[in-house]
């Protein structure tokens, strides 16, 4: 399956590749005993992920998309990874609601939900049944996930309530496109879903929220075509390229565009 790297809207899709995900989970922490005898810890944020990546028989047009955007572009970069497209294309952060990632007028931090086999340490809820926005936009469209017309979506969040759950296209320049909508009315934490989306043309980046929510938790968007399994986020839309190198393989000097050539670098998860 391809990876894809670049802008929102302007993706460069690396058809033939390798990649291993370096991620330490272990957070920095340090403890403080008080004069009562308690000792304290603060955890630090979450470690940033990293990918060596080797990408095989690209075509003349293929490597050079790559290379100018390191040579020419100016970072971050979005990096989309198979992982993260079949599992959940939100961060981390966003996939359990930590504080900040999510916006509601009235909606509270609440506490960890089981459904099933779906376990999440955190949820949102609403008293009377509120808004929630799960991609709440603190630095802008960087904090949406990216689309690519014509590949297909699928969309979730566990909810309890009666209400609406949405998903809007936006384009390059966060203008909204169009958008989907599914009503739910569920007595219990329950999760809804819309499949196999399509997202319009000139569509770059996505959010999703729900109406009528008294509790919600566990957002996610795949690009795929059925649901897949909840999943903590894999996405990555604030990345820079490091140690990019080329290797030729084959120079044909009948066919120029039929050579291949073989990139590697590295995908560091920046902000």
């Amino acid at each position: 399956m391809s990876a894809f790297l670049g802008t929102a809207g302007n993706l460069i899709e690396l058809p033939i590749y390798n990649a291993k995900p370096t991620v330490a989970h272990d957070r920095a922490a340090s403890t403080k005993r008080t004069l009562g005898g308690r000792v304290k810890v603060l955890r630090g944020a979450r470690p940033r992920r990293v990918w060596t990546v080797s990408s095989e028989r690209l075509t003349p047009a293929e490597s050079a998309a790559i290379m100018a955007l390191e040579l020419g572009g100016t970072p971050p970069w979005v990096w989309v990874e198979p992982l993260a497209r079949v599992t959940n294309l939100l961060s981390p952060e966003q996939s359990v609601l930590a504080p900040g990632t999510w916006s509601g007028t009235g909606v509270v931090q609440g506490g960890s939900v089981r459904v099933g086999g779906a376990f999440s340490p955190r949820s949102v809820s609403h008293a009377d049944g509120g808004f929630v926005d799960f991609i709440f936009r603190a630095a802008g469209d960087a904090d949406q996930p990216a689309v690519v017309p014509g590949i297909p979506v699928s969309v979730s969040a566990y909810l309890r309530g009666s209400g609406v759950l949405g998903i809007s296209w936006r384009n390059y320049a966060n203008t909204p496109i169009s958008n989907n909508q599914k009503s739910y009315n569920n007595a219990s934490l329950a999760r809804v879903s819309m499949v196999n989306l399509i997202p319009p043309a000139g569509a770059a980046t996505a959010y999703i929220w729900a109406s009528g929510i008294t509790q919600a938790a566990m957002p996610a968007l795949t690009w795929t075509k059925g649901l897949a399994d909840w999943s903590v986020g894999r996405g990555c839309n604030r990345a820079v390229i490091e140690g990019l190198s080329e290797a030729g393989q084959e120079a044909i000097f009948a066919d120029p565009g039929a050579s291949r050539s073989a990139l590697s670098f590295t995908i560091r998860e920046v902000g």
